[in-house]
């Protein structure tokens, strides 16, 4: 079964992980100031169905949001934490979405694989600017980090859920079949 957004972070026990900042760390770091709201979102089959097509592959059926706005309560970011496997052992990222539907960052809130396979925050900071589309992609428009290649897609993928779900929550509800 695959780990995915929100309130399975909150049962997976791996945000927090020492060395690693917080969920409240991370989101002060990518929308310095904000005000965060917490919406939780239990997809509908359609829904997940949009969503995986768009991700290219499953998405899970429990989102959380984490909601950043300015002093002004103009939405300025969404944030999804994910938690996946990696090879044997979870990740879990805070993946931050604009408006817009662009990657604001990712961070890495836990790692329990090996150090050793865990990219450079500078990798991470790769993801800035990438929108739901062909180049976000190992060997397209991210390239992968030797000696670390499932961490790569599996953080690729993480990256592709988020912008997925941002999409189909962000768009218009179908209209009702005619008869």
């Amino acid at each position: 079964m695959r780990l995915s957004f929100a309130v399975l972070a909150v049962l997976a026990g791996l945000p927090g992980t020492p060395g690693f900042p917080s969920r409240e760390e991370a989101l002060d770091s990518i929308y310095p100031k904000g005000t965060v709201k917490v919406q939780s979102h239990w997809l509908s089959k359609e829904e997940i169905r949009k969503a995986s097509k768009l991700a290219g592959e499953p998405v899970g059926g429990v989102v959380r949001e984490y909601r950043t706005t300015d002093g002004k309560g103009k939405l300025v970011g969404t944030a999804y934490v994910d938690v996946h496997k990696v090879r044997t052992k979870r990740q879990a990222l805070l993946i931050a979405v604009s408006p817009a539907g662009i990657l604001d960052g990712i961070t890495v809130l836990g790692f329990a694989e090996p150090r050793d396979y865990l990219p450079r925050a500078k990798w991470f900071a790769r993801f800035q600017g990438h929108r739901l589309n062909d180049q976000l992609r190992l060997r397209k428009g991210i390239d992968g980090v030797s000696g670390a290649t499932l961490t790569s897609r599996a953080t690729v993928s993480a990256a592709r859920r988020a912008l997925a779900v941002q999409a189909v929550l962000a768009a218009p509800p179908s209209p009702p079949p005619t008869p």
